[in-house]
């Protein structure tokens, strides 16, 4: 654990594994915010650390040992968070695509990296219906709205990446041919609000690649701005 980040590294080696900016850090805890949230593994104690982009899962041997990460990581936190905007720490950060981009390990990505992996899925797209299925975007695209409109953009934000990472549980599979082009459109332009407010637009000729690699998971798939 460091001023600036936490690394964490391979066991009994030197090399980083995965390293956390603090600045990024939005909350740590051991209460996980879904309420629909249930353990993957019994007997292992669990702690979260959500950042803009993705929230990370740590697993404990001991309640003891996790409580003590909780305490360290809160404190560090502290030092640095009187004056935090999340507007200004996203601007701050230096390399937004490693911070909110995902090269998936449950598919072949190629160039693609998801962009809403703010929160894991606890659930299967089975478990969602066809009117949940429509709502998922929608509920994205009025979340970027308030973004706009109101002053606290914090809160719409943080609401936004929630609402994004939401429609990993879509089932498009239950939709018509109408409606299926109804979430699709829905879906590209929350997928370009996203990729715009996070990433920022592409410029010059990168407008191929960018559109090939900007990506959302949904009802057991990854889907890329050109392919909807």
């Amino acid at each position: 654990l460091h001023e600036s980040c936490v690394k964490f590294l391979h066991a009994g080696r030197s090399k980083v594994r995965l390293e956390i900016n603090m600045a990024s850090i939005e909350r740590v805890s051991t209460q996980h915010s879904d309420h629909t949230w249930k353990p993957m593994v019994h007997g292992v104690h669990y702690m979260t650390i959500e950042t803009f982009g993705r929230t990370w899962y740590l697993m404990f041997k001991t309640s003891a040992e996790r409580d003590e990460w909780e305490r360290a990581l809160q404190t560090s936190m502290m030092k640095s968070i009187s004056s935090r905007s999340l507007m200004t720490d996203m601007d701050n950060i230096v390399n937004p695509m490693e911070e909110y981009m995902h090269d998936s390990s449950m598919w072949d990505c190629g160039k693609r990296r998801v962009l809403n992996c703010g929160r894991y899925l606890m659930v299967t797209p089975q478990e969602c219906t066809k009117e949940e299925t429509l709502r998922l975007p929608e509920n994205a695209l009025r979340c970027a709205g308030r973004i706009k409109k109101a002053s606290s953009g914090d809160q719409n934000l943080k609401a936004f990446l929630v609402a994004a990472a939401e429609i990993k549980k879509a089932n498009v599979r239950l939709l018509n041919e109408a409606e299926r082009i109804t979430f699709f459109l829905n879906l590209y332009h929350v997928m370009i609000f996203h990729a715009f407010i996070v990433i920022g637009p592409p410029s010059g000729f990168e407008w191929v690649s960018y559109f090939n690699m900007i990506a959302y998971q949904t009802s057991d798939d990854i889907f890329s701005l050109s392919e909807p």
